[in-house]
């Protein structure tokens, strides 16, 4: 799931040789069920393979797509590789930050804390340490949640789901209608 609308790409070049390393890439991107190229690249001289931006790309948001890509690269010989795996994505959509907590606790009484300075010696500090005491402890624990609910479409649709871990102890749950 990518929450911007021009992601950002990355892949990490194998070779059986010692020492060889990428001097150019060229990456492709498609609709996942049309086949439809919505960009490439062309070849791009340089070693950047993480974070690559896609500007350009014709990648919508709140469209009913997954996408595909691929990555070809270039060693310092100027030989091109065979073009890797497809990976897939999908842009979220602007309700993406709409969805609703269905714990056994609201997150407001879990007293969770928010943000993302909770790592390394940040765990140390005694703000850090009596913000995570103050949890309740129902929020630290994996509980099997059930939801009914209603479409309002009179036939049943497969959907695609996503179960993403947040802040300890947190996971949010995303439905879609079957467009894979």
């Amino acid at each position: 799931m990518v929450v911007e609308s021009c992601p950002r790409l990355g892949w990490t070049m194998e070779s059986p040789e010692n020492g060889t390393r990428q001097t150019a890439y060229e990456i492709e991107i498609r609709e996942a069920f049309t086949g439809r190229s919505v960009w490439n690249s062309g070849k791009v001289t340089s070693s950047q393979s993480q974070l690559v931006p896609t500007e350009g790309a014709d990648i919508c948001l709140n469209n009913p797509f997954n996408y595909s890509w691929r990555v070809r690269v270039w060693d310092e010989t100027d030989t091109p590789s065979e073009w890797s795996q497809e990976s897939k994505f999908r842009l979220a959509s602007d309700d993406f930050s709409s969805g609703k907590w269905i714990g056994a606790i609201t997150r407001k009484d879990s007293h969770l804390p928010e943000g993302r300075k909770f790592h390394g010696g940040e765990l140390k500090k005694p703000e850090v340490k009596a913000a995570w005491e103050a949890v309740d402890t129902l929020a630290k624990k994996s509980i099997c949640l059930r939801r009914t609910f209603q479409t309002g479409e009179t036939k049943r649709e497969e959907c695609e789901s996503e179960i993403r871990k947040e802040n300890r102890g947190s996971y949010c749950v995303r439905l879609w209608p079957g467009i894979l």
